[in-house]
């Protein structure tokens, strides 16, 4: 199977898989198809910003903006479920139609159109490999210069969120058989990076939110002590996981092809 191939398969299962979960919770806000909506939102975001540096663009325009829209209020009720238990004591459910009412505007038949326009996008036979290739080279050295940047709340954001992306495109690479299995260990290696790096972001939004809504000193700094645990694990040798994935881009680079 070329690459071509591989990349346009996925993103085709991406897409039915986001209409089933939009389906699902346009009827009742269940937390795993919110985080699973979620999460093929990231991934269609990680195809967008490939396609989108060689010229792609929405159609319908507005289609991109309002995931985005349905994905940040996603994300509020998610951060609120968290916190709401161990100091807001809160009950994020009296939002939920709101949640609901929102996957209810959304014009499936509009995003249809949406997806088969990205998936179009993907470059035809013999330059597939190569277009990704440049994104993901521009990912790295985003990254590289964010290591820089290190310590701090914003910059090890932007590694995660460059590592997150990076890593979903990356997993349907290394898994074609061309690879013979190189870059597998790798591909495990990021995938229980962004583990890490997804913990410590939640623990910042918790930390946030104990602050907005004046939790004890003691339970803050309880919070805060987590924090820079988490930060801690989630850097060491963050470093070295992207010199890795340098160094593999650069072996392995040639052979992208379809």
């Amino acid at each position: 199977m070329g690459i071509r191939k591989a990349y346009r398969d996925d993103l085709a299962a991406e897409g039915v898989k986001l209409i089933g979960l939009i389906r699902t919770l346009r009827h009742k806000v269940e937390p795993e198809a919110l985080h699973r909506f979620r999460v093929s939102v990231k991934r269609l975001r990680a195809y967008r910003r490939w396609l989108k540096q060689m010229g792609y663009k929405d159609e319908p325009p507005k289609m991109w903006s309002r995931l985005r829209r349905i994905f940040r209020v996603a994300g509020d009720w998610r951060d609120r479920d968290l916190a709401g238990r161990p100091f807001l004591g809160k009950d994020p459910s009296p939002d939920d139609q709101d949640v609901v009412g929102m996957f209810k505007s959304m014009p499936v038949r509009d995003l249809k159109r949406w997806l088969g326009g990205l998936r179009a996008a993907i470059p035809g036979k013999g330059q597939t490999g190569p277009a990704l290739m440049a994104f993901l080279l521009k990912r790295h050295k985003a990254m590289e210069l964010q290591l820089l940047r290190l310590p701090g709340i914003r910059p090890l954001h932007r590694i995660r969120r460059d590592l997150k992306e990076y890593g979903y495109l990356l997993a349907i690479w290394t898994a074609m058989p061309e690879m013979e299995g190189r870059g597998k260990d790798l591909k495990n290696r990021v995938e229980a990076r962004q583990k890490l790096l997804g913990l410590w972001h939640d623990q910042v939004n918790l930390c946030q939110m104990a602050k907005a809504s004046h939790a004890s000193e003691r339970m803050i700094k309880k919070m805060e002590r987590k924090l820079a645990s988490l930060e801690k694990e989630a850097t060491r040798g963050l470093a070295d996981l992207v010199d890795d994935l340098g160094h593999m881009l650069r072996t392995c680079g040639p052979d992208m092809r379809g």
